[in-house]
């Protein structure tokens, strides 16, 4: 235990994770002109065209493809007029009654593609982390591990985390020490609820760390006003939040800080960084938060 503890210290003095190699298909001109228009906005021709392409064996637009078929506030105001079948072919590989995700075909070629798909079942989630921390998809990654801290089989989220080797961002570390109190409070596995991760949570002192989590439930903030006002103002600084801050800053300047910690609280139940690149090595955070997009 000491030995971890040591290495975690460490890990906060160095700096970013190794960049990553493109994905095959990434630099296609055809994949980058749809990779824009779905950037500025232009849903139903980007998807079309992500289809074509994943039809044609691009893996970049297999995967992102099946990333955004994941999360349904990226496609439903898209698909919400066509019939059932119209919907899967678009979005998913033809095979069976519901097509399957386009990540079956793309881990054929893509090793990204397949820790993805392992990142979904619990007994492989471990080598899905270190797979996706590999490829640049570090919050994927993290909740992978968030899993399986919930799960009460902390000890390889550790030892995944120790041989990232030369540093954890911050909420890498954060996973890290929690993973280690689950570890060192010996609590036993706790199937089937966040409870544990976030009753390890709230052990740890920062409650921005606390909030790059779990902000407060829309209740809480509504009821208990020091809550509200503590939220509103370390909302500032919580990086998962930057682009419902920059609506808020926009939209409602004068009462921005309060704005930002109430949409947080709307969001909760979508869990940790619920406005994240459904695709961190095809698309940066960063680039996606100033895309038209948002």
């Amino acid at each position: 235990m000491k030995f971890i503890s040591t290495l975690l210290i460490c890990f906060l003095a160095f700096p970013a994770f190794a960049q990553t190699r493109a994905i095959s298909g990434q630099s296609a001109p055809a994949f980058q002109q749809a990779l824009t228009a779905w950037l500025n906005g232009e849903d139903l021709p980007a998807l079309e065209a992500f289809s074509e392409l994943a039809k044609n064996n691009n893996a970049a637009a297999q995967i992102l493809l099946a990333r955004i078929a994941r999360r349904p506030n990226m496609y439903a105001h898209v698909t919400v007029d066509m019939d059932r079948k119209e919907k899967i072919a678009l979005l998913r590989k033809p095979g069976g009654l519901s097509g399957k995700s386009w990540l079956t075909e793309a881990q054929k070629r893509e090793p990204l593609a397949a820790a993805f798909l392992k990142s979904e079942r619990q007994g492989d989630k471990a080598a899905a982390m270190s797979t996706l921390f590999e490829h640049g998809e570090p919050q994927s990654a993290i909740l992978a591990g968030m899993s399986l801290v919930n799960q009460g089989n902390a000890e390889p989220v550790v030892e995944i985390l120790a041989k990232q080797g030369n540093n954890l961002t911050l909420d890498a570390y954060f996973l890290a020490q929690t993973a280690r109190q689950m570890i060192k409070s010996q609590h036993g596995r706790y199937v089937g609820s966040a409870n544990v991760f976030g009753s390890s949570l709230s052990a740890i002192p920062s409650n921005r760390l606390h909030l790059e989590w779990h902000a407060p439930t829309l209740p809480t903030m509504l009821e208990n006003p020091e809550v509200r006002k503590t939220t509103a103002e370390l909302s500032q600084d919580i990086e998962s939040w930057t682009p419902l801050r920059n609506f808020c800053t926009q939209a409602c300047s004068q009462s921005a800080k309060t704005c930002t910690a109430l949409g947080a609280s709307l969001m909760v139940l979508h869990g940790p960084f619920p406005m994240r690149s459904p695709v961190q090595s095809i698309v940066s955070n960063e680039t996606y938060w100033e895309s038209e997009r948002i």
